[in-house]
């Protein structure tokens, strides 16, 4: 695992740079698969309408059986909206012959459809969601309705609840009020004690002693109507025995003097005025003064009054002067026995009305008789009036306001239910939809490309956190705790050979010691591999430039440690060593005056020898490892490149166990020999961490060189190989297939630069 806290902007770009195919794929899996999915995804609708919640017409003058706040009915629609049994009745009605599966699935359907949004306190809107803009139109639409119209008969429902309660109510008052009458009237009538214990018991006194006074009257005046028809029956018989006519002018009517009326007797309407008076004290001392009976008296007396007003209006005989008055001749027709006849039916008539007033005054004289003994009850029968009569009161009180809310009720009734006072008010129908509301492809479509970005991003940095192996130079100084003596960039073969490679070569004149006509055993760099040849011969590659960089760095330990024979190995295979101890060995041939030996000590696999091109089967190494070695049979294995004064032992036979074989006395006097005869002897060996033939070699080696495949081997493992081989016998690291990043993108520059003629460098320059 790696860290990234000492990391700059430079290496953030190279990590990307390596892991470039990470980003690359996820954002192409991310837009694919985003753009698959929105052409699979159906576009979606929604349909809304508006609806005001609230009356038109003014509650506080009107009044309503429905009071509830707004919220309330708010959330009277969010209830329903939510509830089974009104998407059931809406599902039912979309579709009245579907079967309960078919319902159920478009219950659930119509629940996941739904929207509701409160837009103010008084305002909201219900809304549809569908792939069919017509049909979330109609959706929203229906709903909308069947909502008014739940509501409406939810408030029709109430109106008559509340008047069914009211009327039992009411009916119920009624019937106490009744009972409670009644009881009180009872209790009354058995114990005397009405007018007393009334209000207006003392006037009600007073009234009957007032009726009394004018029965007495009457009684006198009746009493004097006898005596004045008794005088006139004597005088009558009287005067009929003496002179029949003379009796008849004196029973004729004769006017009163002054007044210019006649005395008659009592009228028709006076009488029945008597009548209704006596009839309303008596009812007035069984009843209440407001009973309906008593109320009725009174007017009928009332009537009375005013038609004996109307009759004393009427009228009168003209008075006639005594001087004047000339006795009529009587009638000889007239009968004297009609006129005593006429007095007679008038004293039975008065007699009658005699005994008439006789019983009435009786009945009042028993009645004032009675309240003045009631006056005063006792303290028991006055508690029970008292409790009697306010269970009346009660009851009437409770009647009346009954009455009163019942009125009240009617008209709130007539208010709730009107169609001009609805609770839900359509404001704003539901819309057709011209436009989806999902998926927003634009949008989807741009998170899906920076989903995949920031998924190749992560992709991109957890692979490099949790990469073991090294990249570049600093990270290898760092972890290793070695120099990094030259970081090799990747080398691709080239298309065709180098003509300037060509023009570049020169011979270095042999060491006198080695005769150069001694052996015969020659390979030419074009039979090389193009690779490793273009590394060697041509000054203008990238890796070139690092080798030469490397031979630079060699050279400068050569002159200050001594340093004269290098062993290349690496920890495990594949990491590209034997190139490396190909082009170091060519490079130094190159660079310097002295003869360099190149030694393929990889008995296994003969890297170096297949990359310049020489056969297997040619004698090396295992030749010498037989016997001593001398000068002649030393020259004899090797191999002079005819284009360098570089010289090649081959592994030479094949060896059943190489270890032991190179962990002879041999090996050192070959290598102690090679370093006699030539200026740099470079030793390519298997890879340390797998095989111990480099661990056999490395103390007969002045120095060690260990390859790194950049980006490939685990930085483990190349500690184990320093921990092998021994931190005090390496140089340095050589970073190999190296990606040419951050600092070493001068190599490009260099490139380049070198590439140019001199002419148009010259006016690049100017």
């Amino acid at each position: 695992m790696k860290s990234f806290e000492d990391l700059g902007v430079r290496d953030y770009l190279a990590i990307l740079r390596r892991r470039i195919w990470y980003l690359l794929l996820s954002v192409f899996v991310a837009g694919a698969g985003t753009a698959v999915w929105l052409w699979r995804t159906p576009s979606i609708y929604r349909s809304e309408a508006t609806i005001f919640a609230g009356r038109f017409l003014p509650e506080e003058t009107l009044g309503s059986l429905d009071r509830q706040p707004v919220n309330e009915r708010i959330d009277f629609v969010r209830q329903q909206l939510q509830s089974r049994n009104f998407l059931e009745r809406m599902a039912r009605a979309f579709n009245p012959g579907a079967r309960d599966e078919q319902i159920e699935r478009q219950v659930v359907a119509l629940r996941s459809g739904l929207d509701f949004t409160a837009v103010s306190p008084s305002t909201f809107k219900i809304g549809y969601r569908s792939t069919d803009p017509v049909q979330a139109q109609i959706m929203a639409r229906r709903l909308a309705e069947g909502l008014i119209q739940l509501n409406k008969s939810s408030r029709k429902e109430r109106v008559h609840v509340a008047d069914d309660f009211l009327e039992q109510e009411y009916n119920e008052a009624a019937r106490n009020l009744t009972l409670a009458e009644q009881k009180l009237y009872k209790f009354r009538a058995e114990h005397h004690v009405a007018i007393s214990q009334e209000s207006g018991a003392p006037d009600i006194l007073r009234g009957l002693q007032s009726e009394l006074s004018v029965l007495e009257d009457r009684l006198a005046d009746l009493a004097d109507r006898r005596k004045v028809l008794d005088r006139r029956l004597s005088d009558h018989e009287q005067l009929r025995r003496i002179d029949p006519v003379t009796s008849l002018q004196s029973q004729l009517p004769v006017s009163k003097p002054g007044t210019g009326e006649l005395s008659l007797l009592a009228s028709p309407e006076q009488q029945a005025l008597e009548k209704a008076q006596a009839e309303l004290a008596l009812a007035r001392g069984r009843l209440t003064p407001d009973h309906p009976d008593v109320r009725r008296l009174e007017r009928e007396v009332e009537h009375r009054q005013t038609a004996l007003k109307q009759a004393a209006a009427a009228p009168r005989i003209a008075p006639v002067e005594p001087s004047a008055q000339k006795p009529a001749a009587p009638d000889p027709g007239f009968s004297a026995e009609i006129l005593r006849n006429e007095i007679l039916a008038e004293i039975d008539q008065v007699e009658r009305d005699t005994n008439r007033t006789q019983q009435s005054r009786a009945e009042i004289l028993d009645k004032i008789s009675r309240h003045e003994a009631s006056i005063n009850p006792s303290s028991s029968i006055a508690q029970q009036l008292a409790a009697l009569t306010r269970e009346y009161e009660s009851a009437k009180q409770l009647h009346g306001y009954l009455e009163e809310k019942k009125r009240n009720t009617e008209l709130a009734s007539r208010v709730d239910l009107s169609d001009e006072n609805e609770v839900f008010t359509i404001i704003d129908p539901a819309n057709l939809p011209q436009a989806a509301i999902w998926p927003n492809r634009l949008m989807f479509g741009a998170a899906g490309l920076a989903g995949g970005v920031l998924l190749g991003l992560g992709l991109a940095f957890l692979r490099e956190y949790l990469d073991p192996t090294l990249h570049d130079d600093e990270e290898a100084a760092l972890e290793l705790k070695l120099p990094v003596l030259a970081c090799i960039p990747k080398v691709a073969a080239p298309k065709r050979p180098s003509k300037r490679a060509d023009a570049g070569l020169h011979v270095i004149p042999a060491r006198e010691a080695l005769d150069e006509a001694g052996s015969g055993n020659r390979f030419h760099l074009k039979s090389a591999d193009p690779a490793a040849a273009r590394l060697i011969l041509d000054n203008m590659t990238a890796a070139g430039e690092q080798f030469r960089m490397l031979r630079a760095r060699l050279s400068s330990l050569q002159k200050h440690k001594g340093l004269q024979s290098l062993l290349i190995t690496g920890a495990l295979p594949d990491e590209g060593k034997s190139f490396v101890a190909c082009c170091l060995a060519g490079a130094l041939a190159r660079g310097t005056r002295g003869k360099v030996l190149l030694i393929d000590l990889d008995l296994r696999r003969r890297g170096a020898t297949k990359l310049f091109g020489v056969g297997f089967e040619s004698a090396g190494v295992s030749e010498l490892l037989g016997g001593a070695t001398t000068a002649l049979d030393f020259e004899r294995v090797l191999w002079k490149c005819a284009d360098l004064n570089l010289y090649l032992m081959p592994p030479g036979a094949r060896i059943e166990d190489p270890a032991v074989s190179l962990d002879s006395p041999e090996v050192e006097r070959i290598v102690r020999h090679a370093k006699h005869l030539f200026d740099w002897v470079i030793i390519d060996s298997p890879p340390a961490l797998l095989m111990a033939d480099a661990n056999v070699i490395a103390p007969l080696c002045d120095s060690t060189v260990l390859v790194v495949n950049s980006g490939q081997t685990p930085k483990n493992c190349v500690k184990d190989t320093i921990d092998k081989i021994g931190r005090d016998r390496i140089c340095g690291i050589v970073m190999n297939r190296f990606h040419a990043t951050g600092s070493q993108r001068y190599i490009h520059h260099y490139q380049h630069y070198a590439a140019q003629p001199h002419g148009a460098a010259k006016e690049s320059a100017m």
